[in-house]
């Protein structure tokens, strides 16, 4: 291993584990699974020497999709509703896609009506990232803040057993656990649920995996990738280059 400065048979176990320690948070559980395998198998197959590898554990790889809303289902979730605070939390999930803490800790200055932008700011790994929201989502917040008896004057959702602080990762999961027990759906959904389904309901809407990646704060393309397993995309063709290209210029010719 290159990084350590010796050939991977001189190493000990200790040094083969602080090696694949070192790509913890670097690496996708399924990208870091992968390197594994293939220490594994080069101590097991090549060398000879399972016993240096025997102790290493295999990564756990998340699992990405558990359940999908389709626009019915959404349609039943947010008639369940109960007041704006609610439909609004869960129309923000769907429509950017944010995770609950990205949620539980977003303020009012993140909002830019200018742009139709929002910054999270407490993203995974702590990274902060920009994403546009809808006209939809406008109205929707708008309409919240009218019928608001104490406006919020920080975060967006703040908590109500104490003021001015923001409303806790539970309390996301709580406001969607009620709206699904309302709603007499008998799935498994919660608010990570609404995010799976904006990644998906954004491919099949023609969305660029690229973009999508930068959306949802992935540090790895493989991230976005495993939704693609859950997607209807039309296998519609797109104009060549050449037509493009000739296209482009037709009407650009100087006349004789």
């Amino acid at each position: 291993m290159e990084s350590l400065g010796s050939v991977p048979e001189s190493l000990s176990v200790d040094q083969i584990k602080g090696h694949l320690a070192a790509y913890r948070g670097k690496l996708s559980s399924s990208a870091l699974n992968s390197r594994v395998c293939g220490i594994k198998y080069y101590f097991r197959k090549v060398v000879r020497r399972p016993d240096l590898v025997v102790d290493v554990p295999n990564p756990r790889v998340a699992k990405y999709v558990q359940e999908v809303l389709s626009e019915a289902d959404l349609t039943i979730l947010y008639a369940a509703c109960q007041n704006m605070r609610e439909l609004s939390l869960l129309h923000l999930l769907f429509d950017t896609g944010m995770r609950s803490r990205e949620v539980s800790t977003l303020k009012l200055t993140d909002f830019n009506k200018t742009y139709s932008q929002v910054t999270i700011r407490s993203s995974k790994g702590g990274k902060t990232r920009t994403v546009p929201y809808s006209v939809e989502l406008r109205t929707t917040l708008t309409q919240y803040f009218e019928t608001q008896r104490a406006r919020p004057t920080d975060y967006l959702f703040e908590n109500r057993d104490a003021a001015g602080e923001p409303i806790s990762v539970r309390g996301v999961q709580y406001i969607v656990k009620e709206v699904v027990k309302r709603s007499r759906m008998k799935r498994d959904i919660h608010p990570h649920t609404f995010r799976h389904s904006f990644a998906i309901h954004y491919i099949n809407n023609g969305g660029n995996l690229l973009r999508l990646q930068q959306l949802m704060g992935h540090e790895n393309i493989e991230s976005t990738l495993h939704y693609l397993k859950y997607c209807t995309i039309p296998l519609i063709d797109c104009a060549t280059p050449l037509s493009v290209m000739l296209n482009r210029h037709k009407n650009t010719k100087p006349k004789s």
